[in-house]
């Protein structure tokens, strides 16, 4: 940046042009000094924002990893409520079946008994009408003959 031409006078330049030159440059310096000033004030602005913003990151940085490990718990303890509610679900479907074998073995018996009974209440015709029945629910079908046999 080229600065004024100065006007040369009798002995040198002239006091009117160097005065100028100087508060040209005076006024220069001092724009200089206040862009400066401005500078450094909004670098102190922008370190206080970045610190903020790495004391926020930071923060969010926990809180996520809070969530993260609130939500792996949560899905662990969904994970085991299901695996239980399997289990369960396992165990009421062995509970049912066994259950329903129960049922119609008790229903086999109950046909037998009452069949048995309809027998006994007919009219006999000799003392070997029952013995099938008895075998069956007592299991000791040869010693229910031979007590028979012996009377």
């Amino acid at each position: 940046m080229d600065g004024p031409r100065l006007r040369r006078g009798l002995f040198g330049y002239s006091r009117r042009s160097v005065r100028i030159a100087l508060a040209e440059r005076d006024a220069r310096v001092l724009a200089a000094t206040e862009r400066e000033r401005e500078a450094r004030a909004r670098v102190r602005e922008l370190e206080s924002r970045l610190a903020g913003a790495e004391a926020l990151a930071l923060e969010l940085r926990a809180e996520a990893g809070a969530l993260l490990e609130g939500l792996e718990a949560q899905t662990a303890r969904r994970l085991e409520a299901e695996d239980a509610n399997d289990r369960r679900e396992g165990v009421n479907d062995l509970l049912r079946a066994e259950l329903a074998a129960a049922r119609r073995d008790f229903l086999r018996e109950h046909a037998r008994a009452e069949a048995a009974l309809a027998r006994a209440a007919a009219p006999e015709t000799g003392p070997f009408i029952v013995l099938p029945d008895l075998e069956a629910a007592s299991g000791n079908g040869a010693r229910a003959r031979d007590e028979i046999a012996h009377r």
